[in-house]
């Protein structure tokens, strides 16, 4: 696997937190990670961005691009054309959000379960999702931009994973799309047709009361991924390793609780693949 990590250029300690802690584990689990941003206007962090690429080799920054909440999406699509170009040999694309905890050996046993060839995998959101028109709000888009008042389902951004076949149906696709800056609804809400999928089971998060067989031809699987928006508060330290240890991912996780969580014992089994 191959995991984009979206990065701001200026947030080196929580890309320190990450190589620290679940990005050490994917190195036994034949995942790479790479922490991606685009252009940035200050001489100075650039130069501090290209010092710590030189250290760690784990940096991808794309200079055609200018850093911005509002190029996202271009930023993730400008990496699956570096991930079809570099990585044919990977087995899955994943792009996750740098606030994230991930527990990778959790993830791949989920991934190996799926039986289609073709899916989506992430926490999911049901469609339906009202698109934000007032422009105070955070994620707003205008009608010029999105004409939809409703998202499909979507996965949140915080980890969606698809196979390596799937990356140019998804940049085929969005070539023919006009794009928009809410990179997980515009990339996992419209997903590309991909032929002789067949009939599909549709998992939203493992609710298998909402888990059907669809009744028509369906492309692709949509896979959910246990997890949490935000991490529980007011646990026991034994409620919160069970949680931990059957959830995937974990939101809003800053570096200095990136740090406790990794240090917990209860959750040593995730620090590696290797048995």
């Amino acid at each position: 696997m191959i995991l984009f990590v979206s990065s701001r250029p200026k947030d080196a300690e929580m890309r320190l937190s990450i190589r620290s802690t679940w990005g050490a584990t994917a190195k036994t689990c034949r995942i790479v990670v790479v922490f991606g941003f685009g252009a940035v206007d200050s001489d100075t962090l650039q130069d501090e961005i290209a010092k710590e690429g030189r250290v760690f080799g784990d940096i991808l920054q794309f200079q055609d691009i200018r850093d911005s909440y509002r190029n996202q999406t271009r930023i993730v699509l400008t990496f699956y054309e570096w991930a079809r170009l570099n990585c044919n040999q990977t087995e899955y694309v994943a792009k996750a959000d740098d606030d994230t905890w991930i527990n990778l050996p959790l993830v791949l046993s989920s991934l190996e379960s799926i039986k289609a060839r073709s899916f989506i995998a992430g926490y999911w959101f049901p469609p339906g999702t009202s698109v934000m028109r007032t422009p105070e709000h955070a994620q707003w888009l205008s009608r010029e931009e999105r004409l939809d008042d409703y998202y499909p389902a979507y996965c949140s951004g915080i980890l969606y994973v698809i196979p390596t076949r799937m990356v140019s149906a998804v940049l085929n696709t969005a070539a023919t799309m006009q794009i928009h800056w809410i990179d997980d609804a515009f990339i996992t809400g419209d997903p590309p047709e991909v032929p002789d999928a067949g009939d599909v089971i549709t998992k939203i998060n493992k609710d298998s009361a909402r888990a059907k067989k669809e009744k028509k031809r369906e492309a692709i699987v949509r896979y959910g991924l246990t997890g949490w928006l935000t991490l529980p508060y007011n646990q026991s330290a034994t409620s919160l390793c069970r949680l931990l240890l059957k959830s995937t991912i974990m939101h809003r996780i800053n570096s200095y609780t990136k740090q406790a969580l990794y240090n917990l014992s209860c959750l040593q089994e995730q620090h590696s693949c290797r048995n």
